[in-house]
């Protein structure tokens, strides 16, 4: 593929639009509220999660970073080029809080 050749990106985009926003709907069902203690464990479940993912997806080092009175993070990589341009993708896992939300709906 051809830097400007999409048609391969997007026919697998499509091909795997339904197991995608499965995976991400299952990510919402977390209640990883970093803001509330209480949910401090759901963010650590979440994170192990993810880690997973990203290691089934073929990421190499797929791992969740762990300090003292931190909530964790997740950090993988996928050089699959040595020398060439590096790509930082930055997200975060965590939610805000729901309290006091008009939810017609349960939100995790």
């Amino acid at each position: 593929m051809t830097s400007n050749d999409t048609s391969a990106v997007l026919a697998r985009a499509e091909a795997q639009f339904d197991e995608t926003v499965a995976r991400l709907t299952d990510y919402l069902r977390h209640a990883a509220i970093s803001s509330d203690a209480a949910h401090h464990p759901e963010v650590e479940r979440l994170a192990d999660r993810i880690a997973s993912d990203l290691a089934a997806l073929g990421f190499d080092n797929a791992r969740v970073l762990r300090l003292p009175g931190a909530l964790p993070t997740v950090a993988a990589e996928r050089i699959r080029q040595p020398g060439k341009p590096v790509v930082l993708i930055y997200g975060h896992l965590d939610l805000q809080p729901v309290k006091g939300e008009p939810w017609t709906t349960p939100p995790h």
